[in-house]
């Protein structure tokens, strides 16, 4: 099985040039880019909208995603609100609808996939005891898709003004149930992997641009995009990200 993640698209308005990026040219040469590689399910871990959520923007990637071969699904970020989202690509889970998260049983592969939500870079009680119910149950093989790192990753500007405040309720979660799931997460704009002895956590690049993982004030790395690709088997997993160059304002390239 093959699954690709995309995250923090960061998707302005038709015609317009975010930051000098033209996001919105980034979203279709990627969709294009893997949609070579004959996903069966295409994951966005967040971050549709630029800055604020529009609807206008959610209907453009709607139209966009409706017409791909293969499943697709969506959990929220920060800059997303979750309600805005179309539910045949993020269903709701669980009793509290300011959350919306849920899992995939992979049967096949033993493995058990979570869709978390951390739109608001925490995790409520209710979301927690999922995570925990979910694991205790698991297959061989846990994966997770969330927005935030369950973890400090080493990214100054980042680990200071955005980090995920549910670390240690979430580690609590790992540690009592003693299952060590592989996490894939965006938010943090850079290419990373974290192994603590509860998780391994794969941080995937933007589809917008990467920041500098090494000071405290927010800079820019560079404009090249990116993807996931993860294939599933029955022994193993592999995963390997893929980039692209970013479409900039001439004057910007």
């Amino acid at each position: 099985m093959r699954i690709i993640q995309l995250t923090d698209i960061h998707l302005g308005f038709d015609g317009e040039y975010t930051r000098g990026v033209d996001s919105r040219k980034n979203f279709l040469d990627i969709i294009q880019a893997i949609s070579a590689q004959h996903p069966d399910l295409l994951v966005i871990t967040g971050d549709i909208c630029y800055k604020a959520p529009f609807q206008e923007i959610y209907d453009w990637v709607e139209e966009i995603l409706v017409e791909l071969p293969f499943d697709v699904r969506i959990i929220g970020g920060n800059h997303d609100d979750i309600g805005m989202i179309p539910m045949r690509f993020l269903p709701i889970k669980g009793d509290d609808h300011d959350e919306r998260y849920f899992d995939l049983h992979l049967p096949l592969y033993r493995t058990n996939v979570m869709f978390l939500d951390t739109h608001s870079a925490v995790m409520s009680e209710t979301q927690l005891s999922f995570l925990r119910k979910k694991l205790q149950s698991a297959d061989k093989r846990v994966v997770i898709f969330m927005h935030h790192p369950p973890v400090l990753a080493g990214v100054g500007y980042m680990d200071i003004n955005h980090a995920f405040r549910s670390r240690e309720k979430f580690a609590e979660v790992l540690r009592e149930v003693g299952v060590k799931p592989i996490i894939f997460t965006g938010h943090y704009h850079v290419e990373k992997t974290i192994v603590t002895e509860e998780a391994i956590v794969h941080i995937t690049p933007s589809t917008f641009f990467q920041i500098k993982q090494d000071q405290p004030e927010f800079a820019v790395d560079h404009h090249n995009i990116a993807y996931r690709l993860i294939d599933l088997s029955i022994k193993s997993m592999m995963h390997r990200v893929e980039y692209l160059p970013g479409n900039l304002l001439p004057d910007q390239s």
